[in-house]
């Protein structure tokens, strides 16, 4: 296969839930870059949080070939910018986790199948932006091939839907804006008790992109806002 076989279509989902006030989630999809922020802090913070992080990201949709020190540069920017968020209004200090994924194909060179399965730092990127800890990614290499199709989300869908029901919904329904739509739904379906954000990626062998949407807020009632540790 060469560079230029494998394509990418895309669908995205978020909802606050049933018992959250704001939606704190976020999402960002551009170029081969995907990620997922969850906003902690309550109030506005959160919101403002999330949205600061996937802002400072966004350049990676931009660059031809993402490497590691892409995203560890754009994470320090993101961190230092969540830091600088004034809450003396909102009684709580800001933050974010983080998760994504950025496609790099194993056919233009970065690195090899095998390099992808055994790679010293092959875990999802995920890190709490906003505390006091320095801002380092985690990474996990894996091989993507057409027909592959990927999943970031945030804890409020994995908090209500067991694997096995995301794997089925994800079997069920081809379009990826379609199945994160669906994902939402199942879990609002299940309690609904977190900010739920989603984003399907597929694989492909064709020229399309699918745009990502956002789901209505659903009205509920208030439940404990998650908090950023010092």
């Amino acid at each position: 296969m060469n560079d230029d076989a494998l394509t990418l279509a895309w669908g995205a989902a978020s909802d606050r839930g049933l018992r959250r006030q704001l939606n704190e989630d976020g999402y960002f999809a551009g170029g081969g870059a995907f990620f997922v922020a969850d906003g902690m802090g309550g109030h506005a913070a959160g919101e403002v949080a999330s949205a600061t992080a996937l802002d400072a990201l966004r350049p990676l949709s931009e660059i031809e070939r993402v490497e590691p020190h892409n995203v560890e540069a754009l994470l320090e920017l993101a961190q230092d910018r969540v830091r600088a968020i004034d809450t003396s209004g909102l009684g709580r200090g800001a933050g974010t986790t983080l998760t994504g994924a950025v496609v790099a194909y194993i056919d233009a060179g970065t690195l090899t199948a095998e390099e992808a399965r055994n790679h010293p730092r092959r875990h999802v990127i995920t890190r709490a932006l906003g505390g006091r800890d320095e801002a380092r990614a985690d990474f996990r290499y894996i091989p993507i091939g057409a027909h592959d199709r990927i999943l970031v989300c945030s804890d409020g869908l994995t908090g209500e839907l067991t694997d096995a029901r995301i794997t089925q919904i994800m079997l069920d329904h081809p379009d990826p804006q379609v199945a994160a739509g669906r994902l939402v739904e199942a879990a609002i379906g299940e309690g609904g008790r977190d900010n739920i954000t989603v984003i399907v990626v597929d694989a492909t062998g064709i020229a399309h992109e699918t745009a990502g949407t956002s789901t209505s807020p659903r009205g509920g009632f208030a439940d404990e806002d998650t908090l950023p540790r010092d």
